[in-house]
C-alpha cells in the first residue's frame, strides 16, 4: 500500500503548488485579459493532472485491496447437494465451517493439491475447499469462480476413504485438471489458440482414440484443453502426428507452459 499513499502525496503536493504557483496571477493582474487566459489554462492543466493522478490511486487501490469474500452461502451450479465438509481458505491453511477440526482425509487430500500446485496458487485462486459424498453424481470434481473472484473447489470422495486415495495416481490427475481451469481462465489467449487450432466452432465432438487422450475430453473445447494439459504435465513429449500428439505437442510452443510444467513435476506425484 506504499505506493497509494505515495500517490495521495503526489496528489496533495499538486494543489500546493498550484496554490503558491497562482496565488501571484490572481492578485497581481487578474484583471488583464490575457493573464487571466493564462490563468484559466494553468489551472485546467493542473486539474487534468490531478484528475490523472487520482486515477492512478483508484487503480492502485483495487488492485491492492483483496476482495470480500462471498460465505459459505454460495450456491454452485457443479453441485447443489449436501455437502460433508466446507472450508474456508486462509494463506494456504483450512479452516473448518463452525470452527470444527479438519478432517484428516481432507488434510491430506488438500497437501496433496499443494504439492502439486503450490502454496501461492492455493492462496491466491482457491478460497473455498469442499468435500460432498454423492455415488449418484458423475461429478467427481469441480472448480467455480464466485462472485469475488476467487474459486470454489469441490471433491465427491463416492463413498471412498479420502485418507486411503489422496496420493493416488487418479487422484492426483483429477487435482491436476481441476488446477488447469482456473489457470486457463486466465491464460485466455492460449485458450482461444487451443480452439481455434482444434474446435473451430464445434460444440462437441466424437470420440475416436486417435483425436482426444480421454472419452471426456470431447465434451467441450476446454475440457479438451484441460486434459490435453494433463497428458502434457504427466507424460513426456509426443513425437506421433496424430491430432491427439498434435493437441499435447501445442503446448511447448508457450515457453511459459513449459516452465511450469518443469515446476509442477517436481512434486514427487509425477
Amino acid at each position: 500500500m506504499h505506493v497509494v499513499h505515495f500517490v495521495k502525496k503526489i496528489i496533495v503536493v499538486f494543489f500546493i503548488v498550484s496554490f503558491i504557483t497562482l496565488a501571484p496571477l490572481s492578485h497581481a493582474e487578474a484583471s488583464a485579459a490575457i493573464h487571466k487566459q493564462a490563468l484559466l489554462e494553468r489551472i485546467a492543466f493542473l486539474t487534468a493532472q490531478v484528475q490523472s493522478l487520482q486515477k492512478q490511486l483508484a487503480a492502485l487501490t483495487s488492485k491492492t485491496t483483496p476482495p470480500e469474500r462471498t460465505g459459505f452461502a454460495y450456491k454452485t451450479k457443479f453441485y447443489t447437494g449436501t455437502y460433508e465438509a466446507l472450508y474456508y481458505v486462509q494463506e494456504k491453511d483450512l479452516v473448518r465451517q463452525n470452527g470444527q477440526p479438519v478432517r484428516s482425509g481432507d488434510q491430506m487430500l488438500w497437501d496433496t493439491l499443494l504439492e502439486i500446485a503450490g502454496d501461492t496458487y492455493a492462496d491466491a485462486d482457491i478460497s473455498e475447499f469442499r468435500i460432498y459424498n454423492d455415488l449418484n453424481s458423475d461429478i467427481s470434481a469441480f472448480v467455480e469462480e464466485k462472485p469475488d473472484n476467487t474459486w470454489i473447489l469441490g471433491f465427491n470422495r463416492e463413498g471412498s476413504d479420502i485418507a486411503s486415495i489422496h496420493d493416488s495416481d487418479p487422484i492426483v490427475k483429477l487435482l491436476l485438471h481441476e488446477y488447469a481451469h482456473p489457470l486457463f481462465f486466465e491464460e485466455e489467449s492460449i485458450s482461444n489458440d487451443f480452439k481455434r487450432a482444434f474446435w473451430k466452432g464445434e460444440a462437441k465432438q466424437s470420440y475416436r482414440s486417435e483425436n482426444f487422450v480421454s472419452e471426456y475430453a470431447t465434451t467441450n473445447a476446454v475440457e479438451d484443453l484441460v486434459e490435453s494439459f494433463v497428458m502434457f504435465v504427466q507424460h513426456d513429449k509426443p513425437e506421433g502426428s496424430t491430432v491427439k500428439d498434435r493437441k499435447v505437442q501445442f503446448f511447448y510452443e508457450y515457453p511459459s507452459l513449459v516452465t511450469l510444467r518443469s515446476k509442477l513435476r517436481e512434486s514427487e506425484h509425477f
